[in-house]
């Protein structure tokens, strides 16, 4: 008998340089769709020479860019805000903290020892509310479960 599964947005946490950004079931203002997404660097680079022989290159790169995904009302926009704020305005900057994404019931989990917000949101103003993209660089720490 198949076994059904169960995926549940509300079960995602992550935090970055403490400052916990999912605050469970419909109080973490994610806007509408895809809330925070991780993109890892290739692992290996190739070359492939013109008799069709190759070689793989270890990249040893551990930069990933994140970005997530708030709605314009969310009140964790003034809190990154000022995050970013103390980076620019502090020598050697002061924003760098951890990142950490969990999935509560699932199996995903990854961690950055140092992560930081590379700018502050764009802005846009409409109609209805619209989301903030905050973009940040994060170094891995731990090696990604991806489930």
């Amino acid at each position: 008998m198949a076994q059904a599964s169960v995926y549940d947005p509300d079960r995602i946490r992550f935090s970055i340089a403490g400052i916990a950004v999912s605050q469970g079931a419909g109080v973490s203002g994610y806007a509408d769709g895809q809330f925070v997404a991780i993109k890892f660097p290739d692992s290996f680079i190739d070359v492939e020479g013109t008799d069709g022989s190759f070689t793989r290159s270890k990249t040893n790169k551990t930069l990933c860019d994140i970005t997530m995904n708030l709605m314009q009302t969310n009140a964790l926009n003034a809190a990154l805000s000022a995050l970013v704020t103390v980076d620019i305005n502090t020598p050697n900057g002061q924003g760098i903290g951890s990142f950490v994404l969990a999935d509560l019931s699932g199996i995903a989990f990854v961690s950055f020892s140092a992560a930081w917000i590379k700018k502050y949101a764009d802005m846009e103003f409409d109609r209805s509310a619209k989301g903030r993209a905050w973009i940040m660089r994060g170094s891995l720490l731990t090696p990604a479960v991806v489930g």
